[in-house]
């Protein structure tokens, strides 16, 4: 099997995050008009549809639209992070060089080489699981690769705790997680997270 399909079956199995396959055709159907780049330790959203096409897509799914959101926050350092919804599955982005975060969540900056790092996950300076996430070096972010990863950022958002995540190869990386606010209580009831969790 040639390395490109077997990336592309790891990403498709893992619905790691929906910018990363070139397979994609991404569209916004609608960006929250309250987003506001100036504050930047707010969670904004953003609203897209995915779309699969070309090879090796199935023809069953090719050109079917899903509806996704995302939540994420952009700072003026490293570390800004993102929670995304799409096809019922929940994964988290978060830059761990810097880079154009927004473009990247908004599809505007995409890229289909990645490949495994081995990450440390800590919460209040203790470290509380690892594993490894989907790095992809263009874009200079990694991906979570099991919802139990995601759901450990977004709780900790909740309680308010500082999170760092200690990348193979890159250091120690403080996740930018403000305090819930409108965004973050709305987001994820596709995926079974808040308040309108189905």
């Amino acid at each position: 099997m040639h390395i490109g399909e077997i990336m592309f079956y790891r990403l498709s199995k893992l619905l790691v995050m929906w910018f990363l396959a070139s397979f994609f055709a991404l569209s916004a159907s609608a960006q929250n008009a309250n987003s506001n780049v100036s504050t930047p330790l707010n969670w904004q959203s953003y609203f897209f549809t995915m779309t699969f096409s070309g090879f090796p897509v199935k023809p069953d799914m090719q050109n079917k639209a899903f509806p996704g959101e995302t939540i994420y926050v952009v700072s003026d350092k490293v570390g800004d992070t993102a929670l995304t919804c799409v096809m019922n599955k929940f994964r988290a982005t978060v830059e761990v060089k810097p880079t154009d975060f927004e473009g990247i969540v908004t599809g505007s900056k995409t890229s289909r080489r990645a490949h495994a790092r081995e990450v440390d996950f800590y919460v209040n300076e203790e470290k509380v699981a690892d594993g490894k996430w989907t790095y992809v070096p263009k874009l200079k972010i990694i991906l979570s690769s099991k919802k139990s990863d995601s759901l450990r950022l977004y709780n900790a958002a909740i309680r308010g705790d500082k999170v760092d995540l200690k990348v193979s190869g890159i250091s120690k990386v403080e996740l930018s997680l403000p305090e819930p606010n409108e965004h973050f209580i709305n987001f994820g009831g596709a995926c079974g997270i808040g308040p309108n969790a189905r």
